[in-house]
């Protein structure tokens, strides 16, 4: 008898427990984006990789979206001995539709600027040859441009033989990424 209490007790509790608590295996858990414009935050999250053969410090800051869900776009610098200066790139991969032979950057100043083409993959394509295709490119900048830009952000167009692609980048990003690597 008293196994059989002590079983009902323990399922009364669980039951109420369940009850009140509600279950969280069926809730899903709300995502709050970073802030990209909190410089603290891009800071935070900027990625230092320091290669100990070539004594080359690599910075990557984080990926955000910038366009569409399935861009991202990071700023990336690099330095070595050989580099005291640091190169820096405005690094960005997007989703578009057929590959063009070549893109052409611009900023909301009017500036245009080499752009590297790193990588195409070609996804899938439609009947009447249209391809889904994601792009990588990098536009090599310098610390002025980007320091340029720190104050009111980097509003940029990728030109593309088929269409064009406008991409944000908030100030506070800039200034964040900015503060993570030496002059």
């Amino acid at each position: 008898m008293k196994v059989y209490t002590l079983a009902v007790l323990c399922i009364a509790m669980l039951t109420v427990g369940c009850a009140v608590g509600g279950s969280s295996s069926t809730e899903t858990p709300k995502v709050i984006p970073p802030n990209w414009n909190d410089p603290a935050t891009v800071q935070a999250q900027t990625n230092v990789k320091k290669d100990e053969f070539t004594k080359r410090t690599t910075y990557a800051g984080p990926i955000f979206h910038s366009g569409g869900l399935a861009d991202e776009t990071l700023l990336r610098a690099w330095v070595g001995p050989s580099s005291p200066n640091p190169p820096y790139q405005i690094y960005v991969k997007q989703f578009g539709v057929k590959s063009p032979d070549s893109y052409a950057y611009y900023d909301a100043d009017g500036n245009n600027l080499e752009i590297i083409t790193i990588d195409r993959e070609i996804n899938r394509c439609h009947n009447g040859g249209f391809c889904g295709v994601h792009e990588t490119v990098a536009i090599p900048v310098t610390r002025e441009y980007l320091q340029q830009f720190s104050k009111k952000g980097l509003r940029f167009k990728l030109a593309g033989k088929n269409k064009d692609f406008i991409h944000e980048m908030p100030a506070g990003y800039i200034q964040g990424f900015l503060s993570v690597v030496p002059f």
